[in-house]
This record gives structure tokens, C-alpha cells and sequence, in this order.
């Protein structure tokens, strides 16, 4: 491979952290919406990226960052799942007056502020990980 494509490569390996870094620091701010247009944007643009790597180290890269957004789309899937089914169960209830839906909103409030900032620390630490180890040009995990 030459400097050229290598280097054209390594932008993208950054350019991955970058948006992957942004979606995590969305997340923090509870901007989830816009943190999740990011890692999907994420999947889709390390896609790419890894049909047009030679390297192997490259790669690994971009896999992680891959990972990295899918957990995030797990975690805000599984909060919006649970906060539709509380939502239809306390709906459907006979005894559904005010109280026990601001109970329900605050629980969920809590729940997400709570999965949220774990995983957008969680996410930052695996950037910063991974920047760290691409400096160094070193591969994320084994090479088989």
C-alpha cells in the first residue's frame, strides 16, 4: 500500500472517532436523538470504509468504532421499548390517574439521564482508546 492510500485511510480512522466522539458527547447532553443520527451515520460511513481498506490495522479500527455506535443504538432502543411498554400498561390501567404517570415520566427520566451518561462514558473512553492506539498505529485487537 502506498503513503497516499494509507494516509487517505488513517483520515478516515479519525474521521470515524470524530463522529463517533460526537455522538457520545450528544448523548451526555442528553441530546439522544442527534447522538443517534451520528452513530448511525457512524455504522454506515465505517461501512465504507472498511470495503476500502487495505490494512489490516485499519480495519480493526473501524470495527470498534462499528461496535462502539451499535451499543449505543442498543441502549436508546432498549430505554425507548421499556418506556413504550410502561406507557401502554399505565394507559391501559383503570387506575391510570395523574400521579402514576409523573411517577412513570420521573422513573424514566432517571433511567435515561442514568443510561445515558454511562454509555456516553463508556463511548468516550473507548474513543479515546482507540486514538490513542491508532496514533501508535497499532491494531484495536488481535489480527488473525
Amino acid at each position: 500500500m502506498s503513503s497516499a492510500q494509507q494516509k487517505g485511510n488513517s483520515h478516515g480512522v479519525v474521521t470515524g472517532y470524530v463522529i463517533v466522539g460526537g455522538a457520545a458527547v450528544l448523548t451526555l447532553l442528553h441530546l439522544g436523538v442527534l447522538g443517534l443520527v451520528l452513530a448511525v451515520i457512524s455504522i454506515f460511513f465505517t461501512a465504507a470504509q472498511i470495503k476500502n481498506s487495505d490494512s489490516d490495522i485499519h480495519i480493526t479500527h473501524l470495527r470498534w468504532q462499528r461496535r462502539t455506535a451499535s451499543i449505543l443504538l442498543l441502549s436508546m432502543l432498549a430505554l425507548l421499548g421499556w418506556i413504550g411498554y410502561e406507557a401502554v400498561v399505565t394507559m391501559t390501567s383503570s387506575a391510570a390517574g395523574f400521579e402514576e404517570i409523573f411517577a412513570v415520566l420521573a422513573v424514566h427520566w432517571l433511567a435515561h439521564t442514568i443510561v445515558s451518561v454511562v454509555t456516553a462514558l463508556w463511548m468516550m473512553l473507548r474513543v479515546i482508546k482507540g486514538l490513542l492506539r491508532h496514533t501508535d498505529y497499532k491494531p484495536m485487537y488481535a489480527i488473525r
